[in-house]
């Protein structure tokens, strides 16, 4: 569901909430949360960073949406320090693309023998087979090994939110790409950011993206050309 208020975010996940049955996790329920959209937040420590965490460049537009945001935090009276977890960007995203060429492979056979099919390239987007296919060379080993390193990266990450209340980054680090296009032909200034909180604790996402919401409305804003 593709949401453009934070208002409809919190309806949606009121919505949509709460586990099915045997589900292997469970998150903590917090809810409901559209009721938190316009309460004040109170004064949050924040955290933020416009440094790549796993690629090499943040371009300009995406760092100044990060630091007009920090500036309005700043007014609105929050504690913002420049702070981010610390993570190893090479060895990070060669586990975590392990494992999802081996969810996409699994995905990809799984897709043709419902079909009643061979695997085949015809079927699939090139990306999406090219992905498949470096999970066909996977050990089962290292499908395991990523996972366990993904899993203590995030105990790591969560140690860093006992400091913070929420993450501030860039969405991306590049501004947004038309649809079927992976490159623009020109730059489009985004005011896109990410902010992150401390697992289960969504209820202050809302009140905080509901405050920013109300002093900067984006609801009817997009990038040029779109």
């Amino acid at each position: 569901m593709i949401t453009r208020s934070v208002r409809d975010s919190a309806a949606m996940l009121d919505a949509t909430k709460g586990p099915d049955v045997g589900a292997a996790y469970v998150i903590p329920d917090a809810g409901p949360f559209l009721p938190e959209v316009g309460k004040r937040p109170g004064k949050l420590r924040i955290a933020f960073s416009t440094k790549p965490m796993l690629g090499k460049n943040v371009h300009a537009d995406c760092v100044k949406g990060v630091e007009e945001t920090v500036s309005l935090l700043k007014e609105l009276g929050h504690d913002v320090i420049e702070d981010a977890p610390i993570i190893n960007a090479e060895e990070y995203s060669l586990q975590f693309l392990t494992v999802v060429a081996g969810q996409m492979r699994a995905d990809i056979e799984e897709a043709a023998e419902m079909a009643g099919k061979k695997v085949s390239l015809d079927d699939f987007d090139i990306s999406t087979f090219g992905v498949g296919l470096f999970g066909t060379i996977l050990k089962a080993s290292d499908y395991v090994h990523a996972l366990r390193y993904l899993q203590s990266r995030s105990r790591e990450i969560g140690r860093f939110f006992e400091k913070y209340d929420v993450l501030l980054t860039p969405v991306l680090n590049q501004p947004p790409v038309k649809i079927g296009s992976l490159k623009p032909s020109a730059s489009e200034q985004t005011q896109l950011k990410l902010i992150v909180g401390k697992w289960g604790d969504e209820a202050t996402l809302f009140r905080l993206a509901g405050q920013l919401e109300k002093e900067k409305p984006w609801f009817d804003k997009a990038p040029a050309g779109y």
